[in-house]
């Protein structure tokens, strides 16, 4: 199994989303280091992982869904489902939503605790592959276009082109 991406949740805690579908919870501490609890649900491989609170995190998949798990409970308590293909990245927003991109060249605004689509922001011509939110609430999206787009207020303001190839990271290095 690919290990695909990674979130510290707790202390010596760490999710792995994987290329089985899973997400295993890890306990890092050197004097134990083994997999303590395993969650199902997703059909196909985890691509992303965020944390939304103390009590929850969201994960998305090669399936076109997002699951919402409670970390105690150890269950999945809400899937919200809008993209029509693989849902790439995923962030929590400031105000406490989530934003994700897809496989599908869309941008979800998500109200997860209603599960619903708040807004969808179209634009690019390929793959979404990574999100940032800059501490003004600006919105950066990156994409196999090689663009970075600025997002605000659900509209695309500005491009930032230059990228030769994929641009799949983003992040925000000062104020």
């Amino acid at each position: 199994d690919l290990v695909f991406t990674l979130l510290e949740f707790e202390k010596d805690k760490l999710l792995a989303g994987t290329s089985d579908n899973v997400i295993n919870i890890w306990d890092v501490n050197p004097t134990n280091n083994s997999c303590l609890f395993s969650f199902s649900g997703h059909e196909l491989w985890i691509n992303c992982l965020v944390k939304i609170n103390n009590l929850y995190f969201a994960s998305c998949s090669n399936d076109s869904k997002i699951r919402i798990w409670d970390y105690q409970k150890k269950i999945c308590i809400n899937v919200l489902q809008g993209h029509v293909d693989g849902v790439l990245s995923l962030i929590t927003l400031s105000d406490g939503k989530l934003c994700s991109g897809g496989a599908d060249l869309s941008i979800k605004i998500w109200d997860w605790t209603k599960g619903e689509c708040c807004s969808t922001l179209l634009g690019h011509k390929k793959w979404v592959k990574c999100l940032c939110q800059l501490t003004n609430n600006f919105i950066l999206s990156g994409s196999d276009d090689k663009l970075i787009k600025v997002w605000f207020n659900n509209r695309c303001v500005r491009n930032l082109e230059g990228h030769s190839k994929s641009v799949r990271t983003i992040c925000q290095i000062n104020n």
